[in-house]
């Protein structure tokens, strides 16, 4: 009997305000919904065929259940310290989801709420925002990292973030650096993340960038920037039994 296909959750929390005009979005895959524009570049990945993929909105009031294999978390145009209800909720559902001993992937957004429920803190860059395509710089612990194989060294990524992780959480270890912030971690257990964004299309994120801020910034085609989740996807296996 063959092996079940890993059941994987795609956790969105992108919180796009109501008011905002939807328009300029339509053209884009998944226009606003970010768990479908997900969807669309993880169709592509070879690892693709050994999952399921389910999309969670937490930004909607959903949370998952505790038994998928993994979980990606995505970003977010809310702040983690703007405390939303529905920020309490996922922040203590990661909590459970700590106990059980399996893999997490954040982005961005996903990235910083990682580091602050466990104890890291996250503030607004007194330097201003980062956009555009820039290089994350490994640290030591980052170059022979298996987030980073296969992607060279110092890989080109799309930064797009007003807040960033000042302070990591204790026993946390960065993995790159970019625009003077932590740009990916390793927190054990399975959990890494990144502020930079490998799993959108440069002009889907050039698109809700200037949308939200004004701010023309450039986004530089980079492909197979999406190797970094496939990464994160192969070690799924590994991590596969349940806690008792």
């Amino acid at each position: 009997m063959a092996d079940r296909p890993l059941r994987l959750a795609f956790v969105a929390q992108l919180a796009i305000p109501e008011e905002t005009d939807r328009r300029p979005f339509r053209r884009l895959s998944g226009g606003c919904d970010d768990a479908e524009a997900f969807r669309g570049v993880f169709e592509t990945m070879d690892e693709a065929s050994r999952f399921r993929l389910e999309a969670i909105h937490a930004d909607r009031g959903e949370i998952p259940a505790l038994d998928y294999d993994a979980v990606i978390l995505g970003g977010s145009v809310a702040s983690v310290n703007d405390r939303l209800s529905w920020q309490w909720a996922l922040g203590d559902w990661l909590l459970r989801w700590r106990t059980t001993g399996r893999p997490l992937l954040g982005i961005c957004g996903g990235h910083q709420m990682m580091a602050q429920i466990l104890g890291g803190t996250v503030s607004r860059r007194a330097q201003g925002p980062v956009s555009g395509t820039r290089r994350a710089v490994l640290t030591a612990d980052g170059h022979g990292h298996w987030l980073f194989d296969g992607l060279g060294a110092n890989p080109l990524f799309q930064f797009a973030h007003f807040d960033h992780v000042s302070t990591l959480p204790e026993g946390a270890t960065a993995l790159a650096m970019g625009a003077d912030t932590i740009a990916a971690a390793d927190f054990g257990g399975g959990w890494v993340s990144v502020q930079f964004h490998p799993e959108v299309s440069c002009d889907r994120l050039a698109t809700f960038w200037n949308h939200f801020t004004q701010d023309p910034a450039r986004f530089e085609f980079l492909p197979g920037r999406e190797r970094l989740i496939e990464n994160f996807l192969r070690q799924v296996p590994e991590r596969r039994e349940r806690p008792a």
